[in-house]
């Protein structure tokens, strides 16, 4: 049995690096489980995020690929301005942790300039260029 990848991410906007992503997994013999290849199944009369959750728990890997949206919210959520939200992708992340399934994050690098590096440089994780 392929050991199978559940990769996690906003959509429209890595769209290509899903793409490119589930080529890069099957061609090393493993399956990926993206929802646009129809790897998810939905359960009527369930929230579709519920589905993605359920589906993960039979993942032997996430890949989580962290952009610049933050995503849609998670059921039960609300987007609004001025309050914080928890979306599919997050939800996602956390669900990998609680279930103990191995994940691997990858942050785009403008992100990770944006945001990731003065926290590290604050901190003194990295040194001053």
């Amino acid at each position: 049995m392929k050991p199978r990848i559940f990769v996690s991410s906003t959509f429209y906007d890595l769209k290509y690096i899903r793409e490119d992503l589930s080529n890069f997994i099957k061609a090393h013999d493993f399956e990926p489980i993206m929802f646009e290849d129809g790897d998810i199944g939905y359960t009527p009369g369930r929230p579709l995020d519920d589905s993605c959750y359920e589906t993960m728990k039979s993942a032997d890997m996430v890949l989580l690929i962290i952009g610049g949206n933050y995503g849609s919210p998670a059921t039960g959520e609300s987007k609004d301005e001025f309050k914080e939200y928890m979306s599919v992708t997050r939800n996602e992340f956390k669900k990998a942790v609680n279930n103990g399934i191995p994940l691997y994050a990858f942050i785009d690098n403008k992100v990770y300039l944006k945001f990731m590096r003065p926290i590290m440089k604050k901190l003194r994780l990295i040194k001053k260029v």
